[in-house]
């Protein structure tokens, strides 16, 4: 399924006018059942960032949005390599900072993830200072997106772009640099069980 699915992610890619590059790697297979090594996902990204002078990265929160371990994963992955950068940075002998911000995708209860456009209100009144909010009227931009992947747009996608507010309104929240190192890491990326 891997192979039909890096096309569709560049058919998506091309309508929304961005590049994307592709790691195709067995330890980061897809699944529910899968976790991912965090200190890869980091150095991948920390190679990515230096290598495009790239100035923002957008990740998920710590809810996933979803919950997906994936998605747990990267966002553990784009946070060390942001705590790793800082760190590179903090030490580098040039001017130039190569730290980029970091923004995280809000994750919202299930009640408001189904509520479509009418979370707007809610979003709204119960967003931070720093909080930016992202709204889009209509569902067509996001079905004509997903409907380029094929082998993704099953009847239960096709719901959740009718229905999830993450097709009409979404939020990032800035990293708050205040803590510059983070969480200790044990050897295979996961977090240090023995912080509380």
């Amino acid at each position: 399924l891997g192979a039909a699915r890096v096309p569709e992610l560049h058919a998506a890619a091309r309508a929304m006018g961005i590049r994307v590059r592709v790691v195709d790697s067995p330890q980061l297979p897809d699944g529910m059942q899968n976790r991912w090594n965090r200190t890869l996902i980091s150095a991948l990204v920390v190679a990515q960032v230096i290598g495009h002078r790239i100035t923002d990265l957008l990740t998920f929160d710590k809810g996933g949005v979803s919950g997906h371990p994936n998605h747990l994963d990267v966002e553990a992955g784009v946070g060390m390599a942001h705590r790793t950068l800082k760190l590179r940075n903090r030490h580098a002998d040039e001017e130039v900072s190569m730290v980029p911000r970091l923004y995280r995708l809000e994750s919202v209860t299930i009640f408001r993830k189904f509520l479509g456009l009418l979370d707007h209100l809610t979003t709204a009144l119960l967003r931070g200072p720093s909080t930016e909010m992202y709204v889009q009227w209509g569902f067509m931009h996001n079905w004509r997106l997903m409907s380029l992947h094929e082998t993704q747009f099953v009847w239960f996608r096709k719901l959740f772009v009718l229905f999830s507010r993450y097709t009409y309104i979404n939020t990032v929240v800035p990293e708050d640099d205040s803590d510059p190192i983070g969480e200790p890491l044990d050897t295979a990326g996961q977090p240090d069980a023995r912080r509380v």
